[in-house]
């Protein structure tokens, strides 16, 4: 049964679903629990499935630098100007 499982995660619209949770900044063990599989399995297909793996790489480093960027403005003294609307 898991090797028939693997392959709806391959689907371009599960690689965006897996993406986003990255994005959103779940572990591997709340991705793997949402996926529906267990931690170990996750992993294991992390290494077999490059495509898997490479979605995850790819959400976890838009999220690296947006997290950068925020503790480099509020380092700098990033200043917003707010507009009151009536």
């Amino acid at each position: 049964m898991a090797k028939a499982k693997y392959e709806e995660w391959l689907q371009p619209d599960n690689l965006i679903l897996l993406q986003g949770w990255a994005r959103d900044g779940l572990t591997y063990e709340q991705i793997a629990h949402n996926m529906g599989i267990d931690r170990l399995t996750f992993l294991i297909w992390r290494k077999k499935y490059q495509t898997i793996d490479n979605a995850l790489k790819k959400s976890q480093a838009v999220c690296y630098y947006e997290v950068e960027n925020a503790l480099y403005k509020s380092a700098m003294g990033y200043d917003v100007k707010e507009h009151e609307q009536i």
